[in-house]
């Protein structure tokens, strides 16, 4: 595909080297960064080539399953509840909308643990064993959002990590699968919102027991179409758990998705 500048294209130049570093768009208190803006206008200034483009579902090859967002790691999304209306459904109509802005296709949040996750804590829908509140925190909130806009939104959760009364501070625990389970089920109880896929832990390490004792939690708990992705880890040996799954038939049976962060630098075998 070949792309031809015009005339129309070449202010964006003058456009970036100009002084001007923000614009008022579709309502005069929101501001777009120059830059931003004028990747957005390069869309609609930038003329292409006719090119015949031949689509074969069957040839094989990557697919394409659409766009994720994570909110997690502790504030990344704390003051979005904050915003003043109509800015605040303003950025989330961008955000989750169909066909409109980023269409996220896909959320993931943090199941909160109470402890700095990276930006910051996020409270706890158990503070204590014998606690439970599911008024806490906002990541309630912005799941409801999204699947008000999405209802075909595919939502995702993961732990950072958990109160210390937890498997006597112990995450790789039983009480860590309950306290799954109990966080899964309030989602679904108080905010009518199914769940589609939940982690073992963000980026800590893989414990192929846990995610045995986890599937068998999620079960008994009549949660059987909530899928688990193991193990969300980085660096070069995040996927050498993978061979196991040949011949342990109950880890095999206990995941569904084989997850990783950083896969353009380390992506998953052909072979595992």
């Amino acid at each position: 595909m070949t792309l031809k500048g015009n005339a129309k294209t070449n202010k964006l130049t003058k456009m970036l080297n100009s002084k001007i570093t923000s614009f008022k768009i579709i309502h005069p208190d929101i501001y777009l960064p120059s830059m931003l803006l004028c990747l957005i206008m390069s869309f609609f200034l930038i003329t292409v080539n006719g090119q015949t483009v031949n689509i074969d579902g069957t040839a094989g090859g990557k697919r394409f399953d659409g766009i994720g967002a994570v909110s997690g790691g502790g504030a990344s999304s704390v003051l979005l509840k904050d915003y003043p209306e109509p800015q605040r459904s303003q950025v989330l109509n961008f955000l989750f909308k169909p066909n409109f802005g980023a269409s996220i296709s896909a959320l993931l949040v943090e199941v909160p643990g109470d402890g700095n996750s990276t930006q910051g804590p996020e409270s706890s829908h158990m503070h204590l064993r014998k606690d439970l509140n599911y008024s806490r925190g906002y990541e309630w909130w912005i799941m409801s959002e999204a699947k008000n806009r999405n209802p075909t939104i595919t939502l995702e959760a993961n732990a950072w990590g958990c109160p210390r009364w937890v498997g006597d501070n112990n995450f790789w625990s039983q009480d860590m699968c309950d306290y799954y389970a109990s966080w899964i089920k309030g989602l679904k109880s108080v905010y009518d919102i199914n769940l589609d896929a939940v982690g073992c832990r963000n980026e800590k390490g893989v414990n192929e027991d846990f995610v045995k004792k986890f599937r068998a939690t999620l079960s008994k708990n009549g949660l059987n179409k909530v899928k688990i992705h193991a193990f969300d880890n980085w660096g070069k040996e995040k996927f050498d758990w993978c061979k196991n799954m040949k011949t342990d038939s109950v880890l095999s049976a206990s995941v569904d998705i084989i997850s990783a962060i950083q896969c353009r630098k380390y992506q998953l075998p052909l072979k595992l």
